[in-house]
């Protein structure tokens, strides 16, 4: 489960550290944050198919979209899906 802000803020004081500064975005930043990752991830993914790496890349690429998915508010509204294939 992840931790609340709250829980956040009392972790960071436990450690002996004060909050400077904090950002909150809309949704509509985080869509385009994840899927601006999720684009240049898959490009990276395909020009890249003999990196030693890759194996641990494409679970990474898979990681996000799952979690973001998943565990993100309720979706409300219209959605737009861009596919690609990688292997």
């Amino acid at each position: 489960m992840l931790p609340t802000e709250v829980q956040i803020l009392d972790s960071i004081r436990e450690e002996g550290f004060e909050l400077i500064y904090m950002v909150h975005s809309d949704r509509a930043y985080w869509d385009r944050y994840i899927s601006s990752n999720q684009y240049h991830s898959s490009r990276w993914l395909k020009e890249n198919r003999d990196h030693p790496d890759w194996a641990d890349k494409l679970k990474g690429h898979r990681r996000w979209p799952d979690m973001y998915v998943r565990f993100r508010r309720h979706f409300q509204g219209s959605v737009a899906l861009m596919m690609t294939r990688i292997v």
